[in-house]
């Protein structure tokens, strides 16, 4: 504020000097017009016209992006509330339409192939019980232990994106492969194109890289190849939330959530498999307390943990141990046990949705705050 104040007065000490050092005077004719007046003052003013022109050509532009971002605002103030303690809003963002019995789905393997191709088999027939499935992996291109070259994994994922009629694409199992997949995603067609991803495991890089870059929302649900034994409860779970039905995350399932720290917070639930996030951060040596990633975040939720077999003859620390070293004294909620890992049953998360996590003494629950569809 204080260099434009300084700057104008300087301009306008220029000009008084150049209209005193320029007394003399000039023929003025534009059209019809005659005059005749002082040279710097001619100039003067037609150098303000000049600006004044320029100014006036550029407000159309500049009300078309005024109500361009009042729109936008008016989508974040529906979209999203803000989380306690903070004024920023959870980021707009571009829900796929309800996934109902009957619909078309997509059906691509972004990471390994199935380990049996009979429980993919069964998973599909299972799955074909409920969905249309108009596209469906097919064995025949392997590559070591990916389900195809990368080029042709990115590019089933492309046709199951851009094609109008599919409502989810449902991922054939986890295994390694999406981490190679994101650069060479395209993004702006994934912006176009909403579409429900389901998976886990190693489907945790799409969802937070399609949450990252195209604001999608997504559902870390059962991957084909455990359709065929999935329980009434994982897939209650499941249908809920593509019907858009926001709930207790935990409702269905004979667990309890445990506190490990205190408080209530609300935010957009990002995550999934620890393994996967890790390797997100970005260096061989990121760990998620040195990376900055536990100081950054509202609230922690953990899932259930697989362990290898202990040596009782060799010193060990334990999860718990793990779990207070970490989180046992943080300042935001922090609850273990919830009925999510590689197993069954399992409950969905809505990647990228906003919910609720309450950590007091009265109670500890996590609950949606709106749905992962466009209901």
């Amino acid at each position: 504020m204080r260099f434009g104040l300084i700057f104008s007065l300087i301009i306008a000490i220029v000009a008084v000097l150049f209209a005193l050092q320029n007394p003399q005077t000039m023929d003025v004719n534009l059209l019809f017009f005659e005059t005749r007046g002082s040279t710097a003052l001619v100039l003067m003013v037609t150098f303000a016209l000049g600006i004044m022109v320029g100014l006036l050509s550029t407000l159309p532009k500049q009300l078309q992006a005024r109500r361009k971002l009042k729109k936008l605002q008016r989508q974040i103030g529906s979209e999203s509330k803000s989380s306690p303690g903070s004024s920023r809003p959870f980021a707009v963002l571009r829900r796929p339409p309800p996934l109902m019995p009957g619909a078309p789905i997509a059906v691509v393997a972004p990471a390994s192939a199935p380990r049996t191709a009979a429980t993919y088999e069964q998973g599909l027939a299972q799955l074909t019980e409920t969905y249309e499935v108009r596209r469906a992996w097919r064995p025949g291109s392997e590559r070591g232990y990916l389900s195809a070259p990368d080029a042709d994994r990115v590019d089933a994922l492309h046709r199951a994106i851009e094609d109008p009629d599919i409502r989810a694409i449902f991922c054939v199992r986890g295994g390694y492969g999406c981490l190679r997949l994101l650069h060479r995603i395209d993004w702006a067609l994934a912006r176009q194109h909403p579409t429900l991803l389901v998976g886990y495991s190693d489907v945790t890089a799409l969802h937070l890289a399609f949450y990252t870059k195209a604001r999608w929302t997504g559902l870390s649900g059962p991957v084909v190849t455990e359709w065929a034994e999935a329980d009434p409860a994982t897939l209650d779970s499941f249908q809920a939330w593509c019907r858009g039905t926001p709930s207790d995350l935990t409702g269905n399932f004979d667990a309890g959530l445990t506190p490990l720290a205190s408080g209530t917070v609300s935010g957009p639930l990002l995550g999934g498999n620890l393994s996967v996030l890790s390797r997100l951060i970005g260096t061989p040596f990121a760990h998620l307390e040195h990376a900055g990633v536990l100081d950054a975040v509202a609230g922690v939720i953990l899932g259930t943990f697989t362990t290898g077999e202990l040596d009782p003859d060799k010193p060990t620390l334990f999860l718990d141990d793990v779990f207070d070293d970490y989180l046992g004294t943080r300042s935001y909620p922090v609850v273990r046990g919830l009925p999510y890992g590689h197993h069954l049953p399992r409950c969905s998360l809505p990647m990228g949705a906003p919910v609720q996590l309450r950590a007091t003494a009265e109670e500890t629950s996590l609950t949606a705050q709106s749905p992962v569809v466009d209901s």
